[in-house]
């Protein structure tokens, strides 16, 4: 019965649209790529709420959730080229040397990254009290808006 139903299933599947499979197939591979699991908005909400009594880190982000963001980061990385070719206006920011609150104002007074195409220069870690907090805010912005983007980019060439 169950070979049956398979054989019914894969006889289903044969039909339709090339476009059609190729747009599925385009929109699985986003999904998995993403990772539904990882709640972006989620951690992003979270990020910004540290500071407030009771925040931090290790009680706004949990271990999991934090390895899903920077594999996700990585794959995302490893995935653009090494020269960027970036649409203006772009804001340009140094070094924000792990100061969290410093990274918050600037958002604050520019615009936050969905609003604003911002190239960060480097020295995001090092001095600041809250290194981990600030480099993991800018990866998930990177994860959102990348992901956006991609999703915006595949849907058009479909």
């Amino acid at each position: 019965m169950k070979s049956g139903a398979s054989n019914s299933k894969k006889s289903q599947e044969g039909k339709g649209s090339i476009h059609t499979k190729t747009r599925n197939d385009s929109l699985r591979y986003l999904k998995t790529a993403i990772k539904d699991p990882l709640n972006i908005d989620s951690i992003i909400d979270r990020l910004m709420a540290i500071g407030k009594p009771n925040t931090g880190i290790s009680t706004s982000i949990s271990e999991e959730d934090l390895m899903d963001l920077l594999q996700t980061s990585r794959s995302i990385f490893m995935e653009q080229p090494m020269f960027l070719e970036l649409k203006a206006p772009v804001c340009l920011v140094g070094d924000i040397h792990g100061q969290f609150t410093d990274l918050i104002r600037i958002f604050g007074k520019i615009g936050f990254p969905n609003k604003i195409n911002y190239l960060f220069l480097g020295d995001y870690v090092d001095r600041g009290p809250m290194n981990i907090e600030t480099i993991t805010l800018l990866f998930a912005f990177k994860v959102c808006f990348f992901s956006v983007a991609r999703l915006q980019e595949t849907e058009k060439s479909v």
